[in-house]
């Protein structure tokens, strides 16, 4: 018997130590460690990034875990890991986990390149307890999303997201081709999102897949709070979807049905309190299923945001039908029920709803009408519906009882039917599906109250989420560090130090930034977080901060010439633009018959060759002057030739000299740039020879001309300024 008993003990160890994992701990600095790490990393291995500022970080997490034992990169102290600059993170593999990251001021410069990215091989993989925050690009138009994820289970929870404000979807589920996603959504934060700059695009959450997809995506116990974005807060483009326990507080948009079926969408919050443009539920397609969810005070900017809207279909797409919207509660809201909404011949929306079930709901406006009918419907159903208003805005009231719903406002501000109130016990119909209310309160007690709230001494489980209730909790922690990101701004170059050099920062470190300029570069001063052009200066880190270098790039002056004569003139060094300080050799060379004379302008020399200092922009003229002046004017030339007039620009005077190899009828004529006529100098016969003459442009405006000298046998131009 002891020998069995050692036997089983000996065979139990045995099975015991084969399937414990021995894991290991990675401390990674930077992408290329978590990459080396992940190519040894096994089930149950943990990656540690080390607490620290992490910029510019492209991260691939790409492995196997286990159920059992999954792969971890996790944050040394949560919060204590800040990614910024072009920081972004690529998770692909099975039962991954990314714990405790702060992504702030992190931005795409890449057209679709996301932040985070889950590729189509992530498996029961997780990003969860991690924070984004105001991760958009400079260029508002730049798609990319915040979260996407493929492949399936994946699950996105207690996180927080705030302060979008570029175009595409902030987090996005994409459903695979072969199958629903599974995915989870859960305990987040998203939030602070201003209305997009167009119409499309701008979603909080899209689900998406291939035509009438199933996304199978829980998406529950998420805090929406200013997502207003554009009139899709969820973007609902796959099917066979849960949709629970969320709260929508103060956001500009519904919650959309869209190209897709059997929606399950039950014990939510949509309170608006008056903000404009608020929504409830917007429903394309058919078999959805609308209960246990509390609206308050909606203010839609239209029908399309009632509290529950239900659009004319398109042709082609699944129609508007069997709809079922049951033990719902509304109060106060602009639009509570529109039927039949935006109807558009050129866009193909022409089928109205039809089929709708509305059973044992309470819609409760004293200052406005109830239900509107857009279209001509028809299957509509009601019963046990409590609707009390100015009217109910339909002509029969079967199935409605239009008594007050006696509410009394509880403690937590919602909107609950008293104890004497006419909706305690009153539903009609079995719904057994049917069996708790909003606030996780069971409908057990013998007949169901109607609207979303069961009279009941139970305690409350459900009630609208608060930041307190979602999110990383780090997040809130007094002593969580800041991050200080550095940029640079300017055309010019030069490097920032930091002292001390840790990017993150325990609140109230006095933090010392010095600016150097690279060589013949110029630093202008600080932007952002900080002012001014002391240099070195400092910092106190209250608060995250972004403090920006301009840097000027080396001043550079330019070098003009004119010439009176004939002749050429060549620098050293060569080019017409050079650095502040570079000295410039200037050289006259004269034509055959030629000789320089002087130079004018900004040099007043005669010497040949001659320098200038450029220390602005400078502007020369080399005067040339034949050889001997009488012998010149009365030689024969030996070419016709039309000289660039001195000075050019002029004001209001000018010269110009002109050869000519033989005498015969000239014309010297000034034209405007739209080619007219406006001066003529000469006209008449001229012999050979150097002539100069003097033109006065008083008579016209600033602008360009064109002078052009014709004879029978040649014809030459050249442009001039007028700059008065």
């Amino acid at each position: 018997m002891k020998s069995l008993i050692r036997f089983w003990t000996i065979l139990i160890i045995i099975i015991l130590a084969a399937n414990t994992v021995h894991s290991n701990e990675y401390r990674v600095k930077n992408s290329l460690e978590i990459s080396s790490a992940m190519e040894t990393a096994q089930p149950g291995d943990t990656l540690t990034m080390v607490n620290g500022l992490w910029i510019d970080q492209d991260i691939d997490f790409k492995g196997n875990g286990t159920e059992n034992n999954p792969i971890l990169l996790r944050a040394e102290i949560p919060g204590h890991v800040v990614l910024t600059g072009r920081s972004r993170l690529e998770v692909n593999g099975r039962y991954l986990i990314v714990d405790g990251l702060y992504f702030l001021n992190a931005y795409m410069v890449d057209y679709k390149v996301h932040l985070i990215d889950f590729g189509s091989n992530s498996y029961h993989s997780r990003l969860t307890n991690s924070a984004m925050i105001n991760c958009n690009p400079d260029d508002w138009g730049l798609f990319y999303k915040w979260v996407r994820a493929k492949g399936t289970y994946n699950r996105i929870d207690h996180c927080y997201f705030s302060g979008k404000n570029h175009q595409d979807a902030l987090l996005k589920i994409v459903v695979p081709d072969d199958g629903p996603s599974y995915s989870r959504i859960d305990h987040n934060y998203f939030g602070d999102i201003p209305p997009g700059k167009t119409g499309n695009g701008w979603e909080t959450i899209r689900i998406q897949g291939p035509e009438i997809a199933a996304g199978k995506t829980i998406v529950e116990d998420n805090l929406f709070y200013h997502c207003d974005g554009e009139g899709e807060i969820i973007s609902l483009k796959a099917g066979d979807n849960d949709l629970r326990r969320n709260t929508f507080l103060e956001c500009m948009g519904s919650l959309t049905c869209r190209k897709n079926v059997a929606n399950r969408i039950y014990n939510n919050f949509f309170i608006g309190n008056g903000k404009y443009g608020t929504g409830g539920i917007r429903m394309y397609s058919k078999d959805h299923v609308i209960t246990n969810n509390y609206f308050e005070n909606l203010n839609g900017d239209s029908d399309w945001r009632g509290a529950l809207s239900y659009m004319t279909a398109q042709v082609g797409v699944p129609e508007v039908e069997n709809v079922l919207a049951a033990f719902n509660t509304m109060v106060n809201c602009k639009y509570s029920i529109e039927v039949g909404v935006g109807r558009s011949a050129s866009s193909g929306r022409i089928i109205p709803p039809r089929d709708l079930q509305f059973a044992n709901n309470i819609v409760f406006n004293p200052m406005g009408e109830l239900v509107h009918y857009r279209e001509d419907v028809t299957g509509m159903s009601y019963e046990g519906n409590i609707m009390h208003g100015t009217a109910i805005g339909i002509p029969f009231t079967t199935g409605i009882d239009t008594v007050d719903p006696g509410f009394m406002q509880e403690t937590d501000a919602l909107w609950r039917p008293g104890s004497t109130s006419p909706a305690i016990d009153a539903a009609v119909g079995e719904y057994p599906d049917i069996t708790f209310d909003m606030d996780d309160q069971p409908r057990n007690d013998g007949k169901k109250d109607i609207g979303a709230d069961e009279y009941s001494n139970v305690p409350v489980l459900n009630r609208p989420l608060t930041k307190k209730d979602v999110g990383p909790d780090w997040l809130n922690q007094p002593n969580l560090p800041f991050a200080l990101t550095i940029r640079k701004t300017g055309d010019g170059s030069g490097t920032v130090t930091v002292e001390p050099p840790d990017g993150i920062y325990s609140p109230g470190t006095v933090v010392t930034l010095t600016a150097t300029p690279d060589t013949d570069n110029q630093f202008d001063g600080w932007s952002g977080d900080l002012s001014g052009t002391d240099n070195p200066t400092t910092v106190v880190m209250d608060t995250h901060k972004t403090v920006s270098a301009i840097f000027t790039p080396p001043v550079s002056y330019q070098l003009a010439v004119w010439k009176i004569g004939e002749g050429e003139i060549t620098f050293d060094p060569p080019g017409n633009l050079y650095p502040k300080g570079t000295m410039v050799k200037v050289f006259a060379e004269p034509e055959d018959e030629w000789a320089f004379s002087h130079w004018g302008g900004d040099l007043t020399s005669t010497n040949n060759p001659d320098s200038v200092l450029m220390d602005s922009d400078k502007a020369l003229t080399a005067t040339f002057t034949q050889a001997d002046a009488v012998e010149a004017f009365n030689a024969k030339p030996i070419e016709n030739r039309l000289s660039q007039n001195y000075p050019n620009p002029f004001n209001p005077t000018t010269t110009i000299t002109f050869s000519l190899k033989k005498g015969g009828y000239t014309t010297l004529s000034v034209y405007d740039i739209l080619g007219h006529k406006v001066v003529e100098i000469v006209n008449g016969r001229l012999d050979a020879g150097y002539h100069q003459v003097e033109f006065d442009a008083s008579a016209l405006a600033s602008g360009v001309y064109f002078y052009i000298i014709e004879t029978p046998d040649f014809k030459l131009q050249r442009k001039m300024i007028l700059m008065r």
